[in-house]
């Protein structure tokens, strides 16, 4: 937290000291990158950017709280796509830095938390462009 709220505008501001674990979760990934030929990464992933390992953890932490994964899912190496591919049930949001996905974010938590696992964007594997609103 400190590198969020250190400098005269900080990206984040704490009204309270957290009293208690974290009952949600939400993992930003990394844009696509796209080769100037327009083609997608070639480079091998290192044992930190292993796709398989990612799908595996963030399974495992949306199996214990509320997760949802906001990233790009236009890419076979995009963690988006890989957890829809694996079919894990865990909400993802793509279209990452568009408003949709800002938007969808919070949406995705309180639908998660309400018990509706889904995926919502625009890429292969969107249920919906947007959650459902939850009450």
């Amino acid at each position: 937290m400190e590198l969020l709220t250190a400098s005269d505008t900080p990206l984040v501001t704490v009204d309270a000291q957290p009293s208690g674990p974290a009952d949600m979760i939400v993992v930003i990934g990394p844009r696509t990158v796209v080769a100037s030929n327009g083609s997608e990464p070639t480079a091998q992933a290192t044992p930190e950017q292993d796709i398989a390992a990612w799908t595996s953890a963030l399974t495992g932490a949306a199996a214990t709280a509320t997760t949802v994964v906001v990233g790009a899912g236009d890419a076979e190496t995009d963690i988006v796509r890989a957890l829809r591919s694996a079919e894990a049930p865990v909400t993802t949001v793509d279209s990452i830095g568009q408003a949709t996905a800002a938007v969808s974010t919070p949406l995705a938590l309180a639908a998660t938390a309400a018990g509706t696992v889904g995926n919502y964007g625009f890429d292969d594997g969107a249920d919906a462009v947007i959650p459902p609103i939850t009450h």
